[in-house]
């Protein structure tokens, strides 16, 4: 029974013509076993070094094309996937970016050739997908500019309109069902076999919350919500403060110490223990 509260789909970055193919139709083979056709981000004209695992594939763009016509959904993954600059652009969750930072005109030049390379293998596309998933105004300015409608990024429970264009929510890179509209982040270059299973695994768990891309865009234009950058500020806080307590040591084993399977007993727990961590944290940021 399908759940209509939650909707959630899949995107594979780091497309290229000199990826790793072999993770690539691995995956590939686990979704066509479920029949679910997810958003790939093809990067017009890969020179990140990081990506480039082989040979380039001659036929690229036919798979691609072929791909399309089975109703897998394309994204322009940038241009080049080159960083070149330290904004954080406006969702902050990387300190590098193609495009966040640069002018308006250096921006829609990127954009703008990146498109006329897809255009001239007869691919057309309307959804962006920004490297690093960092952007800003301007960059959101100039993809309208060039004829896109929606970026694959956002860190609400529903889609939302900035600057003309509509985000689609991607909170996550783990293999989770979150709440509303929402995206797993997968990058098929570094999977392992391992993590290969268990996206078999989950998706065979979860397969009725699960849908191509082609039906989350027409979801969340349907479910579009308006003025709640307050959700996605506070999503990201609580993001950021999540991944502190994970990279810090007192605070993990605080979260260690104090867990319980009884919520209540849980809670007691940590709020006596609180005023014990505050203290260990001021040690710390002393040292």
């Amino acid at each position: 029974m399908r759940d209509d509260n939650r909707k959630c789909a899949f995107r594979l970055d780091d497309i290229a013509a000199d990826m790793n193919w072999d993770t690539f139709y691995a995956v590939k083979s686990v979704f066509d076993k479920y029949g679910l056709k997810p958003l790939i981000g093809v990067i017009p004209d890969n020179q990140d070094t990081t990506l480039k695992r082989g040979a380039a594939c001659d036929n690229f763009w036919d798979i691609v094309r072929n791909l399309m016509e089975k109703g897998w959904t394309v994204a322009q993954h940038g241009y080049q996937h080159v960083y070149t600059s330290q904004n954080k652009g406006l969702l902050g969750l990387k300190d590098k970016s193609e495009f966040a930072g640069h002018s308006y005109r250096i921006q829609h030049d990127k954009i703008l050739y990146g498109k006329e390379i897809l255009q001239k293998q007869g691919i057309y596309v309307t959804i962006f997908m920004a490297p690093g998933h960092t952007f800003d105004r301007n960059t959101l300015r100039a993809l309208k500019q060039n004829g896109f409608r929606y970026i694959t990024d956002g860190y609400t429970y529903q889609a939302y309109k900035r600057c003309g264009i509509l985000h689609i929510p991607s909170r996550t890179a783990k293999l989770e069902i979150g709440r509303g509209t929402d995206t797993i982040c997968l990058h098929t270059n570094s999977m392992t076999a391992v993590e290969i299973n268990m996206l078999d695994c989950f998706i065979e768990k979860n397969r009725n919350c699960l849908v191509d891309y082609s039906e989350l865009i027409k979801w969340a234009e349907q479910k579009t919500a308006h003025f709640i950058y307050y959700q996605e500020s506070w999503n990201l806080l609580k993001w950021r403060i999540k991944r502190f307590a994970g990279s810090n040591e007192v605070i993990h084993e605080y979260l260690v110490d104090t867990n319980c399977a009884d919520k209540k007993m849980k809670m007691l727990k940590r709020i006596w223990r609180l005023p014990i961590l505050i203290i260990q944290l001021l040690k710390e940021r002393r040292k």
